[in-house]
């Protein structure tokens, strides 16, 4: 089984759009979207419904108001201000803690300084893991609810239940559409594939994610290509990514351009190869995957 992850480095790249045509074009796949923030690759793929299991995060502070002394160290230690003690007259506490679930963070330092041992941690729904059947094969997928954080567990959940859906059904290749930017969520994505493609559009904060995400897959071992995208809305700005790609020994899959068909392709809820089959760009995206397969070896 080969797990290949498309990353940027930033979100707006066209990342999502790239691997939703590489999934029209490999024929039948599991895709796994670890883009858990703002998960959308359901939208051009289908298969938005399916199974669902909770998916439980970052725990939450919970108060035992009939051990709580009033002491305030839960209040002082805690730096979100999730949780604190009514006041009444000249300031006094006038109650029990009370705790602030949206601001909190689930660290668990404010039943660590309890001295009564009024504060435990108590498990928190976060989200929704989704496994459906979309135009090209299963699509494991997940949903955060609003306020949530995401440290990596859910996208961590998204890898292993694609990998098992692609064993079960006896599917040899896994897309990840991963996370923009280079944390944990990043991280989680790339851990353990057989490759990568960089999905990356001429700008200069695009170049400085670029030079972000080639350190990251570096550290992990991971051998990428790259795909520009847009490449003719700043040609200058190309030829700099280009050559650091060359300086990292990351070799180019393709050129992609800037064309409006991409913008009428999302609106129909297709990838480009799909909604302009033969169309510049779909020729152009179609090159940069064969290419990209040659490169990784898959």
């Amino acid at each position: 089984m080969k797990q290949i992850v498309v990353l940027s480095g930033k979100g707006g790249t066209g990342k999502t759009s790239f691997l939703a045509s590489m999934a029209a074009l490999a024929g039948e796949s599991v895709l796994a979207d670890c883009d858990v923030d703002a998960s959308n690759l359901a939208i051009l793929a289908g298969g938005l419904e399916g199974e669902e299991e909770p998916f439980f995060g970052e725990g939450v502070a919970r108060v035992d108001p009939d051990l709580c002394t009033l002491c305030g160290k839960c209040e002082e230690s805690c730096r979100f201000g999730a949780i604190s003690l009514p006041r009444g007259e000249e300031g006094r506490p006038a109650g029990p803690a009370r705790v602030r679930e949206i601001a909190c963070e689930g660290c668990g330092l404010c039943a660590l300084v309890c001295p009564g041992k009024a504060i435990s941690m108590e498990e928190r729904r976060s989200g929704t893991l989704v496994v459906s059947r979309s135009r090209h094969g299963p699509i494991v997928h997940a949903r955060l609810r609003p306020g949530e954080g995401n440290s990596g567990k859910l996208v961590a959940m998204v890898r292993e239940k694609a990998k098992g859906v692609a064993a079960e059904r006896g599917l040899d290749l896994v897309l990840v559409d991963g996370s923009p930017g280079i944390g944990c969520p990043v991280i989680s994505s790339l851990a353990a594939v057989d490759g990568a493609f960089l999905v990356v559009e001429p700008s200069v904060s695009a170049l400085h994610d670029l030079e972000r995400i080639l350190q990251l897959l570096e550290r992990f071992r991971v051998r990428a290509c790259l795909v520009l995208n847009k490449w003719d809305l700043h040609p200058a700005a190309g030829e700099e990514i280009l050559a650091l790609c060359r300086e990292r020994d990351v070799p180019r899959a393709g050129k992609i351009p800037f064309d409006p068909l991409f913008l009428d392709a999302l609106l129909e809820g297709r990838s480009i190869v799909e909604y302009a089959p033969g169309s510049p760009p779909a020729a152009a995206v179609e090159d940069a995957w064969r290419e990209g397969r040659r490169i990784l070896g898959f």
